[in-house]
């Protein structure tokens, strides 16, 4: 049996547990409370043109980031 990554919160530095989403700014993981709070409004107001796309920010289940993680590796 293959141990689950743990996931960590940039912000919070909380792990991000199992079923909860993540946002993915560039390679920094920020968890639910965090972005919806304070890092999605950052980005947003701050981005080149004012608002995240596809290539800036993704928002994933932590189960999706783990299997898109895994893919690639």
């Amino acid at each position: 049996m293959t141990k689950q990554k743990v996931v960590t919160c940039k912000m919070c530095k909380q792990e991000i547990e199992e079923g909860s989403y993540l946002l993915k700014v560039h390679e920094d993981l920020f968890c639910g409370n965090c972005y919806e709070e304070q890092t999605a409004v950052f980005y947003q107001l701050n981005g080149d043109d004012g608002w995240m796309d596809g290539l800036e920010a993704k928002e994933y289940r932590l189960v999706e980031y783990l299997y898109e993680v895994g893919e690639r590796a």
